[in-house]
């Protein structure tokens, strides 16, 4: 859960929420609702955590904790506990992800990305060999999508590549 906030991954936390806990979790009070809410604080401070580590101005962060911290005080239910610290999970990674967005965005204006994304690949496998099927498969796309990309947006063309391909 952690890890998927941090890099703004939203299927690997909706993954991570819908994996068995095998363990049991530890008691944080008697009451069964106080045991609730406070589980849900927990979870929410390491949320917080994790989206400041995923490049959330940390102040931004805190007002959003202090926000679902308020409602899941003054909560009487248990499920509305529950759906709003997933709620605040959900929140945090997608702020991350759109940062990290923004930020790539910011890095390569006007640039394909999945163009960016193939040269890094092309880049960290030159020892290997590579076809554009290849990275088609790696990157999830289409290869004739691939090649009509890289030819009109790059300098070389990737059926032009050396013999690797």
């Amino acid at each position: 859960m952690v890890l998927s906030i941090e890099h703004g991954d939203i299927e690997g936390l909706k993954r991570s929420i819908a994996e068995d806990y095998k363990g049991e979790i530890g008691t944080l009070a008697k009451d069964p609702m106080r045991q609730v809410k406070n589980l849900a604080l927990v979870i929410l401070t390491l949320a917080s955590r994790a989206a400041i580590r995923g490049g959330v101005v940390s102040e931004t962060a805190y007002s959003l904790f202090d926000s679902y911290s308020i409602q899941i005080e003054e909560s009487q239910k248990r499920e509305e506990v529950i759906g709003l610290f997933r709620a605040a999970e959900f929140e945090y990674a997608y702020m991350v992800r759109e940062l990290k967005r923004k930020k790539e965005r910011m890095q390569y204006p006007g640039r394909n990305p999945h163009i960016i994304k193939c040269k890094a690949y092309v880049s960290a496998h030159l020892n290997e060999k590579i076809s554009i099927g290849s990275i088609a498969d790696a990157l999830q796309l289409n290869a004739s999508y691939l090649s009509a990309a890289g030819s009109s947006r790059s300098e070389m063309k990737l059926s032009r590549l050396p013999p690797l391909f």
